[in-house]
């Protein structure tokens, strides 16, 4: 591989077991995260990742550049040129014969090829191997890709199920690689032969990002169309997708999706509008207070309350009845024997669950005839293999969505 510099070790900046520098041309071209690679002992190689890129010269200050300037004129060519260089930090990745002793000075210092990267970064024997994306290094015709995989059991279990994803706020390339890892999700387990097998809730936060991920995308780039192709990855949508869109008569009010797109979705049977029945989730009423601060448990209290059927409470056949019965609470209090729920209490509760009431249609009483309306938590209950269920809550307020969230996850 092509030459790139030498190792410096100084007395006062020497070589260590962690990290090293070498000298390098001031035109080279090289980035941070590049891997490099230094001849070592016993025809071993030790594989650094670049960490840090400076350029000194022989100026003894900033006011002796400015000098040479001719005090500050931008112009104005010096006479001599300085004698500068490039020096890089590297942080040491590993060693091919496992010798970590420092690496010497005057040692040559070459770019990587595929295969060295590969083995430096640990990607050279991946288990239960999920694509997830490609390194680039270098550039001009020094550049090489390098495909990475992820060990599956390790992102979505059964060893960790964990994964963090960094990047700018608002570029949506976070949220787009993590649809692109859910796709490569998807394709290796509809096509895996063991038995192993996946399925995935997502649960819509903002607009419509994720209101139609089973059409296909006609304006894919050839750039990324390459990717996939280097990846494995077949560029079509995700399948197995049905939708799940918060009940109302006037569908615009509740989705930022298109009215249109739903009812097509919902003639196609991918969609659905959600519902809280009484009689079925009434159990679930403590998850609309999930967020609302309540140190004394008196919310709690209160809910334990109304489902236990304590009081005239186990009359009560329907949302609207289960209102009315709070305001009267609301008006007199606790008249149980115990007495321990104040009326500002009773009060509280029934302005939080009149407000979510109100706002919120899907809670109702029956479900129609149709097909077309579903209880949220029977049908996650029902989930099969590589199935896509995509919930809606973009546009709920904040009660809502934590009562919908609570409840999914309770499902699951």
């Amino acid at each position: 591989m092509k030459k790139i510099g030498k190792i410096i070790a100084t007395e006062k900046v020497p070589t260590t077991l962690d990290e090293f520098f070498f000298w390098t041309d001031k035109k080279l071209i090289i980035k941070p995260f590049d891997v490099i690679k230094v001849a070592h002992l016993n025809d071993s190689v030790t594989f650094g990742v670049v960490e840090e890129i400076s350029h000194l010269t022989d100026g003894a200050s900033f006011l002796a550049g400015y000098i040479s300037s001719d005090f500050g004129e931008i112009e104005e060519k010096s006479y001599t040129n300085r004698i500068g260089m490039n020096y890089i930090k590297a942080r040491v990745v590993g060693n091919t014969k496992n010798i970590y002793t420092p690496v010497l000075d005057g040692s040559i210092v070459t770019l990587a090829d595929a295969a060295d990267v590969t083995k430096a970064l640990g990607l050279d024997n991946i288990k239960n191997p999920l694509p997830c994306g490609i390194i680039e290094m270098y550039e001009g015709e020094d550049k090489i890709k390098i495909p990475v995989n992820f060990n599956s059991h390790f992102l979505i279990g059964p060893e960790g199920a964990h994964l963090n994803i960094s990047g700018i706020s608002g570029l949506a390339s976070k949220t787009s690689y993590a649809m692109f890892l859910l796709k490569s999700i998807q394709q290796r387990y509809i096509k895996n032969v063991e038995n192993e097998s996946v399925a995935f809730v997502y649960l819509n936060v903002k607009g419509r990002d994720l209101l139609a991920i089973d059409e296909k995308n006609e304006e894919l780039p050839e750039e990324d169309r390459k990717m996939y192709e280097e990846l494995r990855i077949e560029t079509k949508p995700f399948d197995n997708v049905k939708y799940f869109y918060p009940y109302s008569k006037d569908i615009k009010t509740t989705t930022y999706a298109d009215v249109n797109d739903v009812k097509n979705q919902m003639e196609l049977k991918k969609a659905f509008q959600y519902k809280y029945l009484f009689e079925d989730d009434k159990e679930s009423l403590d998850l609309l207070f999930a967020n609302i601060d309540d140190p004394t448990q008196t919310m709690e209290s209160i809910v334990s309350f109304i489902t236990s059927g304590e009081g005239t409470f186990g009359n009560v056949t329907n949302w609207q009845d289960l209102k009315d019965e709070i305001k009267k609470y609301q008006e007199k209090g606790d008249t149980g024997k115990d007495k321990t729920i104040s009326v500002l209490s009773w009060r509280k509760f029934y302005r939080l669950f009149r407000k979510s009431l109100e706002r919120n249609l899907f809670f109702s009483n029956a479900l129609s005839k149709d097909g077309k309306e579903v209880r949220l938590q029977e049908s996650i209950k029902q989930i099969q293999k590589n199935d896509v269920f995509v919930i809606d809550i973009a546009k709920l307020d904040e009660e809502a969505q934590g009562f919908v969230f609570g409840d999914v996850m309770r499902a699951i």
